[in-house]
């Protein structure tokens, strides 16, 4: 695709913002200037049903206003306090953003249809009634954010050429931006429509491009065109759609911190590359209390692997290879390093850290409640966090899916290994994977168990060989 012309706005964006009069919308309201979501007089309407109301007007430190509206409303049989309160979108509508009944908060759509049935009559239901935002003039006038975080309209004409914008609303109310124009690909012009869905004046969300008639919805070329035309404001995680956000949140939000100390790594009645057992000493780290899901992998990745699908579940059929790709753009997007745990870290967190109580598996001496392994299975991974977690409150160290660490591999690296925080041999064609899975028995899953695989599962021949029992887990260093 083409090369795109940065246009430096924000000098602009500023005196917009900063030379913006505040408009005195609760009188707007109240005379019936202003009209409402389902597109009737609101100021009006709400007052027959909440009775007289006490009004509020603030914007907020983005610049966003709101309308906070006081009353009392019929409920369950008697009256209560309510709230409701609108984010201002033009001076001819606005939208609802919460609900608050006797202090209690609703904030998703049912409630705000709900509500409005009642308020409004027969109006909220009747789509036709619903008053239509012009995002096509709101694009092209800049006062819409795009799911980058900047202008849409200057940016992709500038990318684009000359564009036409069409605007649609389908049957279930969601609003949508077709953006029409121009891009040369592999040497040929061609006609290209991105389609975004508009999810509020703040994001909107690309959806699908289309090249000559052609339809991609693969999100991994999805994002790819959002990087080439928006550059690194694309890779900011708050560019990320809502769902997105959400899963990132979740997974950087539930690291655990492991204390750093000294344990007894490896063990003399395992197998002989189990052997000896050597004091280590590792660093304090954070891990993730899961195995990396399903969701959160796609959430970074655009694609899911997978063989047993379930958001919850495990990722697997990762080769190390993806799990480090995982990292590297997690951590591109969180300005934070983001990596596979040394074997060392593993088993130390594994162990329980400076809590452990020195069992067989992660968790416990009884594998049945801490793993999903062979003997309990229904021979497929599930979700992660249904088993006892260990020590430390972190999950399925033991079992599901067999974990990616950074190392590489040698059958006599515990011979020789460093005491400080060791790494794995400086060379080696495998990578070390811990903890067992989904499909093996108890033997592969205590604690000191050592497997290894090529980083590429691409590169692996042997037929029949389970690769959708590898997955991993991140962490990040204090």
């Amino acid at each position: 695709m083409g090369n795109v012309v940065k246009i430096s706005i924000l000098s602009f964006l500023g005196l917009i913002i900063f030379s913006c009069s505040k408009i005195d919308y609760i009188e707007m309201v109240k005379k019936g200037e202003l009209k409402d979501y389902p597109g009737e007089k609101i100021g009006a309407a709400l007052e027959n049903y909440m009775g007289p109301c006490i009004w509020e007007y603030s914007r907020n430190e983005e610049g966003s206003d709101f309308v906070k509206v006081k009353g009392k409303i019929p409920y369950n049989g008697s009256e209560v306090s309510a709230m409701i309160i609108y984010q201002v979108i033009t001076s001819k509508d606005f939208i609802p953003v919460s609900i608050i009944l006797e202090g209690e908060e609703y904030n998703t759509q049912e409630h705000f249809r709900g509500f409005h049935k009642f308020a409004f009559t027969s109006v909220s239901s009747d789509q036709d009634n619903l008053s239509k935002i012009d995002y096509i003039e709101i694009v092209k006038k800049g006062e819409l954010k795009d799911y980058p975080g900047k202008k849409i309209g200057a940016t992709l004409e500038n990318y684009m050429g000359p564009c036409t914008w069409e605007y649609t609303r389908d049957e279930e109310g969601n609003d949508f931006v077709k953006v029409n124009g121009k891009l040369t690909i592999e040497g040929n012009v061609c006609n290209v429509a991105t389609i975004y869905q508009i999810i509020t004046l703040e994001n909107i969300k690309l959806v699908a491009i289309s090249a000559d008639e052609q339809n991609i919805e693969e999100e991994y070329i999805l994002n790819e065109f959002l990087e080439e035309v928006f550059g690194n404001a694309y890779s900011d995680k708050s560019n990320l759609s809502d769902n997105k956000k959400e899963e990132i949140t979740d997974l950087v939000g539930s690291m655990v911190l492991v204390e750093g100390g000294t344990f007894k790594m490896g063990s003399n009645v395992g197998s002989i590359v189990e052997k000896p057992i050597h004091n280590v000493t590792v660093s304090d780290f954070f891990i993730c209390k899961t195995e990396i899901t399903q969701a959160q992998f796609k959430a970074i990745m655009g694609n899911n692997p997978s063989s047993f699908k379930g958001d919850n579940n495990p990722v697997e059929t990762v080769s190390w290879n993806d799990a480090v790709e995982f990292c590297k753009k997690l951590s591109k997007k969180e300005g934070v390093t983001y990596r596979l745990p040394t074997e060392a870290e593993w088993e130390y967190a594994a162990r329980g850290g400076n809590r452990s109580r020195g069992y067989k598996y992660s968790g416990s001496d009884n594998i049945g409640i801490v793993a999903e392994y062979n003997g309990n299975n229904n021979k497929s991974t599930n979700p992660v966090g249904g088993k006892q977690p260990n020590e430390l409150g972190i999950y399925d160290m033991t079992g599901n899916v067999w974990e990616w660490c950074s190392d590489r591999y040698a059958d006599n690296y515990y011979n020789n290994c460093p005491s400080n925080n060791p790494k794995g041999p400086n060379s080696g064609s495998y990578r070390v994977l811990r903890g067992g899975s989904w499909s093996d028995f108890a033997g592969n899953c205590h604690v000191t168990f050592r497997h290894y695989y090529f980083p590429d599962i691409e590169n692996y021949s042997l037929p029949g060989y389970m690769n959708d029992t590898f997955g991993f887990r991140i962490v990040r260093s204090k």
